[in-house]
């Protein structure tokens, strides 16, 4: 158990890195707090950071250059394990994707989509009928509503696909 310097709470040692430089091997504050104190950092001094590794890979051009045209099958490799050891939410993040953009398209804000009278009257009835509203909405919220709901009853169909 060691005591933090800064949240002045006791910790495992687990919670602190090393440091060869303190009597302990270990520094004064924990991660947590040393995290803290890094973001804090980097939203003060962002455009100094940022300059600072633009100059850092100007100078550096030609080892990525080398790396990259060393090392594509490999990277090729990884790429393809990380999408077979995260599937399930790179999947997840594609369907979000995919249903935002649908949303925003059909509520008019990327393309100027105009519903005529009668298929509106048919989004909302149906999203009345799945839902019990007290105030009325916009016609914009009854978009989403009856997109969501279509969202919703498209992710319990099973899709058999070949990889």
């Amino acid at each position: 158990m060691k005591k933090c310097t800064v949240c002045k709470e006791l910790k495992d040692i687990e919670n602190f890195t090393k440091q060869a430089q303190c009597k302990d091997g270990l520094r004064p504050h924990c991660n947590m707090c040393q995290k803290e104190k890094a973001r804090e950092y980097q939203k003060k001094h962002k455009e100094e950071i940022k300059q600072r590794n633009k100059e850092w890979y100007r100078k550096n051009i030609k080892y990525f250059i080398e790396y990259i045209s060393n090392h594509k099958q490999q990277r090729r490799v990884n790429a393809r394990q990380y999408y077979i050891n995260n599937k399930a939410k790179l999947n997840e993040y594609s369907r979000q994707y995919y249903k935002n953009k649908e949303i925003n398209n059909m509520a008019g804000r990327t393309f100027n989509i105009k519903l005529d009278d009668e298929r509106f009257d048919r989004l909302n009835e149906e999203v009345l009928k799945s839902k019990s509203h007290t105030r009325p909405m916009t016609k914009t919220q009854i978009i989403k509503e009856a997109l969501d709901m279509r969202w919703e009853r498209q992710g319990t169909a099973k899709c058999t696909r070949k990889t």
